[in-house]
């Protein structure tokens, strides 16, 4: 087997899937009968890497650029969103800035905050505002 794990009946984002790496990677999905959504703005890649895809019924093409948000419902997601050669880089700086920045911050969990995991200086807001929080008892 290609993959560590298999992804089957799973439903599995492979960003930059057009490319030649994710065109690869999408078929093997589908190979073991994965439901995927493959999205790509065709900055570098092409929609002739995957055209031969279109017919299953599991896969899923999406014209977009992962620097600007997607919200989907997966289980996965293989992230191969990045221009990946130096005439793509001189091509568009911009994009391959944003590219790499913002399908990061997208995809990253976020921490789980609470007041206990921050303890805030309240300092402030009881000498401004005379006022203080009242307390949480940590009993249950």
């Amino acid at each position: 087997m290609l993959l560590e794990r298999t992804y089957a009946n799973n439903r599995i984002l492979v960003t930059a899937g057009a490319g030649f790496i994710g065109s690869h990677l999408c078929k093997r999905l589908l190979a073991e009968g994965t439901d995927m959504i493959c999205v790509d703005s065709y900055f570098t890649g092409s929609r002739r890497n995957i055209t031969n895809l279109a017919s299953n019924a599991l896969f899923e093409a999406t014209r977009q650029d992962v620097a600007f948000p997607l919200h989907l419902e997966v289980n996965a997601i293989f992230n191969l969103a990045c221009p990946a050669s130096p005439i793509h880089y001189r091509r568009g700086p911009v994009q391959t800035t944003k590219t790499s920045i913002h399908r990061a911050m997208i995809h990253k969990p976020l921490p789980q905050d609470g007041p206990r995991q921050r303890q805030p200086d309240l300092s402030k807001a009881k000498t401004q505002l005379t006022c203080s929080p009242k307390s949480r008892s940590t009993t249950a």
